[in-house]
């Protein structure tokens, strides 16, 4: 038994000096934010079907280049919100009590209104 033990703590301690593929860090909690919000407007907008979302996307990211947090999205959901040009969606940029933003952030979020 103990030399199957000690041959298991040999293999486990190998594996674990062994180098690995290293890690990406995690996006930040604003650039998921903004994808999210991204994604619910390719859903759900009335313009859906004639919107080029590749450079929707593009250009939306390009208004916020600091993505750390979700407050650092606001002018650029302001911006998309602008350029769907479907005069029915709208934004409340005020705290929130979303579940998903209470898992991003814990306190601050952004509500969107699709009609």
């Amino acid at each position: 038994m103990k030399r199957y033990t000690r041959f298991l703590l040999l293999f486990i301690a190998i594996i674990s000096c062994s180098k690995g593929e290293e890690v990406a860090p995690a996006p930040a909690a604003g650039e998921v934010y903004l994808n999210y919000i991204l994604t619910l407007l390719q859903q759900n907008s009335v313009n859906r079907k004639t919107i080029n979302w590749s450079e929707f996307k593009t250009a939306t990211f390009q208004k916020a280049p600091q993505l750390q947090t979700i407050q650092q999205c606001y002018q650029a959901i302001e911006f998309a919100l602008n350029e769907l040009k479907d005069h029915h969606s709208s934004t409340s940029l005020r705290m929130a009590n979303s579940p998903f933003t209470q898992v991003l952030m814990g306190v601050a979020g952004t509500q969107i209104r699709l009609t």
